[in-house]
């Protein structure tokens, strides 16, 4: 019987922690719940290159900063940080793709809360779309908030897009982060 418990229990945490990404969506890390929703939206021409985190035993809010990266030119400056959550916890960390990048993938930790903010792999343009196949051209933005728990779970771009918007689902810590993607 225990067995048979730690089994579905596996199972729906599993189930409650990732969801698979469709063209232009990079899926989803956490639960189910949440009494409000935000999306966190960068302006036409502007991606995702910094991201942040506060948190306590759960991260309780999570922020994104856009950069303006045209085709070709010198990218923008970066942005404000937009952010949803509760917020209250006593630990914030942020961190920022170099300069050029955008975030394509954002890793976490996460069960029915997102617990760990961990890092996010942001690479370069490469014509209209994004490289996405060599790692080593890729920077990264890491930021280590929230408690110890969860399993690994990721929101990543489909080939070619970069990370433009995150939507957060929370009530008392943040639930769930999704992201949307473009070229």
């Amino acid at each position: 019987m225990t067995h048979l418990l730690s089994t579905i229990v596996v199972g729906f945490a599993l189930t409650v922690s990732c969801t698979k990404a469709e063209a232009g969506a990079a899926g989803r890390c956490g639960g189910t719940g949440g009494q409000h929703t935000k999306a966190l939206t960068c302006p036409s021409g502007q991606y995702i290159a910094g991201i942040a985190a506060r948190g306590g035993v759960y991260v309780d809010q999570f922020s994104i900063a856009c950069r303006n990266i045209p085709a070709s030119g010198a990218p923008g400056e970066l942005g404000d940080f937009l952010s949803a959550g509760p917020g209250g916890g006593l630990d914030t960390e942020s961190a920022g793709c170099k300069e050029g990048d955008a975030v394509v993938f954002i890793r976490f930790m996460s069960g029915i809360y997102v617990d760990n903010a961990l890092r996010a792999l942001c690479f370069p343009r490469s014509g209209t779309g994004w490289r996405t196949e060599e790692q080593d051209h890729a920077s990264q933005a890491k930021v280590n908030t929230g408690g110890p728990g969860g399993i690994p779970c990721r929101i990543a771009c489909p080939l070619g897009e970069a990370m433009y918007q995150v939507t957060v689902k929370y009530g008392s810590w943040v639930d769930s982060i999704s992201g949307n993607c473009r070229r």
